[in-house]
């Protein structure tokens, strides 16, 4: 395959192993959040008319004129910059189609791909018990200022989650749909999925620790430790369905799914049309239930995707 003419950057990364590829995707990822945040600010000054220390404490002035538009924005743009633009860019320097280097080829199996979101969502009653649970975290004093902080990281993406799930048309709900649900789970598949699990497999040899390994940094880099476990659980789940399928359209699937039903029932809910939300799955005078249901049927539901799986990679 020829190579560019003019390269920027050193030797291509194809026979590169997976340390020279995960520093490069630090060096990628530290781009594309300072390029998210340029285009951001620049957004946020030239069109709507903030000046960059406005721009700085918009969340804690979400009411002003044009203010969560520009949030929006933000955060749209840095979900690329962080996700999408790092395991793109790293792809083009290995020189292998975009579509193959993100695992991204091939038409999704129907079966496999309504089966993923199904799955994701049996697992809700759990999730939720496992969050009840991990929020029960307590610090001792030597560590209060540590806990002090987890505590503030949290009340703020809890802040900024209740400013983008506030739906008033279909508009909006189409809006957070994609702020909140596609780009997050496209991205954050293609990142941790199709390329950093690649990695920890090389690194390790062992596929099943691989997952682990990602879905812990998955559910650390979020900085939200009082939803740690679910989202840890979620990475896992995850990881094994792209580790069977050897493809991200099942991970992204199912991590849309739970994303999307979230912000469909949060738009219904505030709209007064259901007296729920995903939150109160699980729990109430049927959690446990609930909780039982989904441990009984979701180990065949993973066996029928494993088996389902490896059909279709044969048939392929």
């Amino acid at each position: 395959m020829p190579r560019n003419r003019f390269q920027l950057y050193p030797p291509a990364l194809q026979d590169a192993g997976p340390t020279r590829r995960f520093i490069w995707l630090l060096i990628l990822c530290l781009i594309g959040i300072s390029l998210a945040s340029f285009i951001s600010v620049a957004i946020g000054s030239l069109i709507f008319g903030f000046s960059v220390p406005e721009l700085a404490g918009l969340a804690n002035n979400p009411n002003q004129p044009g203010a969560l538009r520009v949030l929006q924005i933000s955060q749209l743009f840095s979900s690329c910059g962080i996700f999408l633009f790092p395991p793109v860019m790293l792809v083009y320097l290995q020189e292998v189609p975009i579509r193959k280097g993100l695992y991204l080829s091939g038409k999704p199996n129907m079966i496999l791909f309504i089966l993923a979101m199904l799955l994701m969502w049996l697992q809700l009653p759990i999730i939720n018990q496992l969050a009840a649970f991990n929020n029960l975290l307590v610090f001792p004093d030597a560590l209060k200022p540590i806990g002090d902080w987890m505590l503030a990281q949290e009340a703020q993406a809890a802040k900024l989650t209740e400013l983008f799930l506030t739906m008033s048309s279909p508009v909006d709900f189409i809006s957070s749909l994609l702020i909140m649900a596609f780009i997050p789970a496209l991205g954050e598949e293609i990142l941790f999925r199709a390329t950093l699990q690649p990695m920890f497999v090389k690194w390790t040899g062992k596929p099943h620790l691989a997952i682990w390994i990602t879905a812990f940094v998955f559910s650390f880099i979020h900085f939200q430790f009082f939803g740690f476990l679910p989202r840890f659980l979620i990475g896992g789940f995850l990881g094994y369905l792209f580790y069977w399928s050897g493809s991200i359209w099942y991970p992204f699937a199912a991590h849309f799914a739970n994303n999307g039903l979230a912000v469909l029932v949060y738009f219904l809910h505030q709209h007064k049309l259901i007296p729920f939300t995903t939150d109160n799955l699980g729990t109430g005078d049927f959690a446990y239930l609930h909780i039982l249901i989904a441990i009984l049927i979701l180990p065949f539901g993973l066996w029928f995707f494993k088996r389902k799986s490896d059909s279709v990679k044969l048939s392929s």
